[in-house]
């Protein structure tokens, strides 16, 4: 008589590891007398490429939409008339590990002067191996800063680094960090 010898297999987590890669809080202005739609269409554009799938005609209205087709990322946008809000998620399966989806969320709020409050976070979410990786900010965001001004705790931004060389820089620098006042975005990438 053959005995089944007991076969042990990994188990699988059950729960997933979730970690907040980098958060980003900006104020947008562009030269365009509906800016929000203009920073709104371009988080669309990247939506779209990363959904891989044509979004619905309503997310181009700005409405609210989901998208779960099979063959595509989940994604998915909730709309507010007063006050003027937008939010969206795209889940994006990684290509290289198994069970680590990317979950990116972004936020859109007019500010009543004109202007746009940017927000996106970036999560990564993980059921088994979750080898390290590059924190990054997605590309969208380079875009949002680079199509207008874009304004972080109201000093604004450049397109490159800002390199502290001087004391003033220091100081400069010194202010924005201990600065107590309402905070008007913050920018960080979180280290692994």
């Amino acid at each position: 008589m053959l005995i089944p010898q007991e076969v042990t297999r990994p188990q699988p987590n059950r729960y997933a590891a979730v970690r907040t890669v980098s958060q980003v809080m900006l104020r947008l202005e562009r030269d365009n007398p509906d800016a929000f739609k203009v920073v709104r269409d371009e988080v669309l554009d990247w939506v779209r490429w990363k959904a891989g799938k044509p979004l619905p005609k309503q997310a181009w209205e700005g409405l609210a939409f989901e998208l779960d087709d099979v063959g595509a990322q989940r994604v998915a946008a909730a709309q507010l008339d007063e006050p003027h809000y937008w939010a969206a998620r795209v889940d994006d399966a990684c290509r290289e590990v198994a069970q680590r989806t990317w979950i990116t969320e972004i936020g859109l709020a007019a500010v009543p002067a004109g202007g746009v409050l940017f927000g996106c976070r970036l999560i990564v979410s993980a059921r088994g191996d979750n080898p390290r990786f590059q924190p990054s900010i997605p590309a969208f965001v380079r875009k949002a800063v680079q199509g207008g001004r874009a304004f972080l705790d109201d000093r604004q931004l450049a397109e490159g680094p800002w390199v502290v060389r001087t004391k003033e820089d220091v100081d400069s620098l010194y202010a924005l960090m201990t600065s107590k006042i309402e905070t008007h975005g913050h920018l960080c990438v979180l280290p692994l």
